[in-house]
């Protein structure tokens, strides 16, 4: 299914569906295989064509839309070679790296990946608090937005948002 220019809109029944399959998916062990419709839904997901209708910015929140739930990649351990070692413990070791390179650079790719999804999140949420804000076309929205999440993120995103609110009605 092409999907360039479309969006897949969701209902709060379909939304608290495709949480907990993103849930799923993320709790499945990494030896099993993942679907084709998995690996559509994840796309669509990590990409932004999922428009959420029906649900105003607090229950986007509450639903847990803006929340990354895939795991964080982890750094792989670098081996070590022991101070008083041998010639069998420096092949050892050489074999290791080779190792841990091949999970470097695995991790790095993990980690791009995770960061665009994450941020993909981030502009979504930013998005729908300015719209739900009523600053949409106001010249100072990003502004106003930054400020708010720069005073306020530390207490949740529902802090930004009342933040938000409060200077959209100076602003206004």
């Amino acid at each position: 299914m092409e999907l360039k220019d479309q969006h897949i809109q969701l209902g709060k029944k379909e939304l608290t569906n495709a949480i907990f399959l993103l849930q799923d998916i993320q709790n499945r062990s990494s030896g099993e295989l993942v679907s084709e419709r998995d690996k559509f839904f994840i796309n669509i997901i990590s990409t932004g064509l999922i428009q959420w209708n029906g649900c105003d910015v607090y229950e986007n929140i509450d639903n847990g839309l803006y929340e990354n739930y895939f795991k964080k990649p982890t750094h792989p351990v670098k081996p070590r070679l022991p101070r008083q070692h041998t010639s069998a413990d420096a092949e050892i070791y050489a074999e290791e790296l080779v190792v841990y390179e091949t999970q470097l650079d695995d991790y790095r790719g993990d980690i791009i990946n995770y960061r665009t999804h994450e941020d993909g999140l981030f502009k979504q949420f930013k998005k729908d608090s300015i719209q739900y804000c009523g600053l949409r076309d106001h010249p100072k929205a990003e502004q106003a937005f930054n400020k708010a999440w720069n005073d306020r993120h530390s207490d949740g995103y529902c802090s930004v948002v009342q933040e938000l609110e409060e200077l959209a009605d100076l602003m206004l």
